[in-house]
């Protein structure tokens, strides 16, 4: 079992007074005589010393069930001179840890973990899980047996979380038990396909990421290798995200080709967030979003349920948030302007209009009126 002894249980007590356990290399392990040894850590009361230097004579470690080689080199953390744990191992030659054959010439890392990890590149692929993996892999061991491969590369083709993945894509299912994942193919390799398709979401892809962000809303991430079609509109080739809370649902992309949704026309390019279908924010690098008979570089919904401070706070609320206000009403944005040379506050407020463009309000009209948005302006530089 790979077990590393807690620093902070043992901190600032006397050597001779710490206990001693099976779990314990101290307890059994003499140390093994390194040559060129350089040393990092902790010099103080700790007593926490991590070493590393080439093994001089054969040594086995007793706890871990494996022997070191002469050539190997070793890194190890001890404690007042008592060894506590073996870290990593490089060795000129292929060697055998906890029954798995690892690469010559490649870092073998055991982790400090309680999931008992051993990260390092493999001699040739295995089957973890029913998976051919191969190359670099980040595998989760108990009582020295293998249980999963967290890291790695599929020698062949799989189905990981629903997905068909081809032979060389990489996965990292460390966060899984949280739903977190991710699968990558290399560069040119065909999409993975899922075979669980749910309704708006494509089904085929070079990348999938799946997380759960701070707000507990699921995000899926897909790097689209062609267009596809989302909420009626173009996406890919790149990345597209897929927000899921409770019934809130929304999807958040660049759009390959320009449309017209509404009173909203919005070039190739731009920067979308759709909810349940319906526009929720379109921003572009340059004014090129127009909405009725204005134009803005960037417009958000206004919803009936809209927090009361929107106008001030145009981009404070979360995306999941925006979309759970009730009905769409309209948009906001902030009608261009040209800033003033004296110094003199001549900065427009947020505008609302409705969906078929026209200003909702007395404020919203007067804005227009001193500060026309009708097409995209050109400031004279201030002398």
């Amino acid at each position: 079992m790979l077990l590393i002894v807690s620093v902070l249980a043992h901190a600032q007590r006397d050597p001779r007074q710490r206990p001693r356990g099976p779990d314990d290399l101290a307890a059994v392990e003499p140390l093994p005589e390194l040559k060129s040894v350089g040393a990092t850590g902790s010099q103080g009361p700790d007593g926490n010393v991590s070493s590393t230097g080439e093994l001089v004579k054969p040594f086995c470690f007793k706890t871990l069930e494996f022997c070191a080689t002469p050539g190997m080199r070793l890194t190890l953390w001890t404690q007042y001179g008592a060894l506590q744990a073996l870290q990593a191992i490089e060795s000129p030659v292929p060697f055998t840890l906890f029954g798995v054959r690892f690469a010559a010439k490649s870092k073998v890392e055991l982790v400090p973990s309680s999931r008992h990890v051993v990260r390092g590149r493999l001699q040739e692929p295995l089957d973890i899980d029913g998976r051919l993996v191969k190359g670099q892999v980040e595998l989760q061991f108990q009582d020295r047996k293998l249980l999963h491969a967290l890291v790695g590369t599929l020698a062949r083709e799989a189905v990981i979380e629903g997905w068909k993945l081809p032979a060389g894509y990489s996965f990292d299912l460390q966060n899984l038990p949280s739903g977190s994942f991710v699968l990558k193919g290399p560069e040119g390799a065909a999409p993975a396909t899922w075979g669980e398709a749910s309704p708006g979401i494509p089904t085929k892809a070079i990348g999938i990421t799946q997380w759960r962000d701070p707000q507990g809303a699921k995000n899926l991430q897909l790097e689209l290798a062609t267009t596809e079609k989302v909420g009626g509109l173009d996406f890919g080739p790149g990345s597209i995200t897929f927000l899921q809370l409770d019934k809130v649902n929304a999807v958040r992309g660049v759009v390959n080709a320009g449309f017209e949704r509404g009173a909203v026309k919005a070039p190739r390019g731009s920067s979308v967030v759709l909810c349940e279908g319906e526009l929720q924010t379109v921003k572009t690098e340059d004014v090129a979003v127009r909405v009725g008979a204005f134009v803005t570089s960037r417009l958000n919904a206004v919803r009936e349920r809209s927090p009361g401070g929107w106008r001030n706070d145009l981009y404070g609320q979360k995306v999941i948030d925006e979309c759970s206000e009730g009905a769409l009403l309209g948009y906001t944005f902030l009608p261009q302007y040209c800033p003033s040379c004296d110094g003199s506050p001549k900065v427009p407020s947020l505008v609302v209009v409705d969906l078929k463009g026209e200003p909702r309000d007395a404020e919203s009209r007067a804005m227009l009126a001193a500060f026309p948005s009708s097409k995209k302006m050109t400031c004279a530089p201030c002398r």
